[in-house]
């Protein structure tokens, strides 16, 4: 394991995300399309490089990071197949690192506390945002919603156990990058959704391919 290469990939991928957001200004969706990919293939290469295949919980990390990695793909499409497609790979993206916090183990009492709080943060977001998908689009979206929001409580879990923040922070801030897709798409479209939800998603990435390098070492420094 590469603990400066892994940081030098990282931000390579946040490098290629201002690429990615300079080509959305200059409404470029090849280019877009085109930074997105590459700034996705990079938190692979960077997790690769971490060691991610050498442990349980990196392998569940690495699956998740795979299927972010299709769903971004699917997600340069403005089509609703192809958005709906890459709301599955991002399904499964979730449920992934549930796997992995499964894997490193979770305290129940702190995940149920932590899942009945976020369930009032999904009210919320479902009484803002349901009225503006379509009604066949809907139950794909609500079982989205709960299953990012079972992710965040097992981060919570594992932050118990391990006495480290790296799990949920990562983890909030996928779930508040996912509200800006979430706006971009059904609310109010706007490049605004993109200045702050990409830098957001690909900094939560890189946070829980961080994780797997603390994990190896017991440190983040």
């Amino acid at each position: 394991m590469n603990l400066a290469s892994h940081q030098w990939i990282s931000a390579l991928a946040l490098v290629l995300v201002v690429g990615c957001l300079w080509a959305e200004a200059k409404k470029s969706e090849a280019l877009s399309g085109l930074f997105k990919t590459l700034a996705s293939s990079a938190f692979l290469w960077a997790a690769l490089d971490a060691g991610a295949w050498d442990s349980g919980y990196g392998k569940w990390v690495l699956a998740a990071l795979i299927g972010s990695w299709i769903g971004d793909v699917f997600l340069i499409s403005h089509r609703p197949g192809f958005f709906l497609a890459g709301l599955v790979a991002f399904l499964l993206a979730h449920v992934a690192y549930v796997g992995a916090f499964q894997q490193i183990g979770m305290e129940a009492k702190w995940v149920i506390i932590a899942g009945g709080a976020l369930l009032l943060a999904v009210g919320l977001v479902g009484r803002w945002l349901l009225p503006h998908v379509p009604p066949d689009m809907k139950a794909a979206v609500i079982i989205y919603m709960l299953v990012i929001t079972a992710m965040v409580a097992c981060s919570v879990g594992a932050a118990v156990r391990y006495e480290h923040a790296i799990f949920p922070v990562a983890a909030v801030i996928f779930y508040a990058s996912d509200l800006a897709v979430a706006r971009n798409r059904f609310v109010a479209p706007g490049i605004s959704n993109r200045l702050w939800g990409l830098p957001a998603y690909y900094i939560a990435q890189i946070l829980f391919i961080h994780s797997v390098v603390w994990l190896h070492s017991g440190s983040l420094s």
